[in-house]
């Protein structure tokens, strides 16, 4: 018995590989009860993304846009919220009536490259004959601000550790 596995096309994703990590000094008893906030680099990238549905034969393919100002982990190279940027096109799909779609956004430093990612896709939905191509024009990535985002460590708020001291001084 053969079994056939699907892998979405968020699996193509090409994934910066990791750095290690050398010569943290231990935490100070101060910095173990909260972590600091991970280092983070902001870059300026090119985006484009892909959406599919297993039961439509329309392939969606955005264009290729600058977005600035994106936040990247600074110690591992990962693109931080890169699927916020896809649930960007999945909304804009569901807001135009279209249900069920996967989404994937790709990006590159460079313009150059992201264009050879493009096209690169765009043959390979061409060969295929069960899919048609359709571009979005209308549709664009927007910038995303990340300190909003809760990312698994915590920030004190300076008025809650002031209440929390005068509440237990009383």
């Amino acid at each position: 018995m053969r079994v056939l596995i699907v892998l979405p096309i968020a699996m193509l994703l090409s994934v910066a590989p990791l750095k290690a990590q050398t010569d943290q000094p231990a935490p100070t008893s101060d910095e173990s009860s909260t972590p600091a906030a991970p280092p983070v680099v902001y870059r300026n990238v090119y985006m484009y993304g892909i959406a599919q549905n297993v039961t439509d034969s329309i392939t969606y393919l955005t264009e290729i846009y600058p977005v600035e100002g994106v936040e990247f982990d600074k110690h591992s190279g990962f693109f931080n919220g890169l699927d916020l940027y896809s649930d960007q096109l999945r909304d804009y799909l569901l807001a135009k009536g279209k249900e069920g779609y996967i989404c994937t956004t790709f990006y590159a430093l460079k313009r150059k490259d992201a264009e050879k990612g493009f096209i690169k896709i765009k043959k390979r939905i061409d060969r295929n004959d069960a899919t048609r191509y359709q571009p979005l024009p209308e549709f664009s990535y927007h910038h995303i601000d990340m300190s909003h985002i809760y990312r698994g460590y915590v920030q004190p708020d300076k008025d809650s550790q002031q209440s929390e001291t005068e509440s237990s001084g009383q």
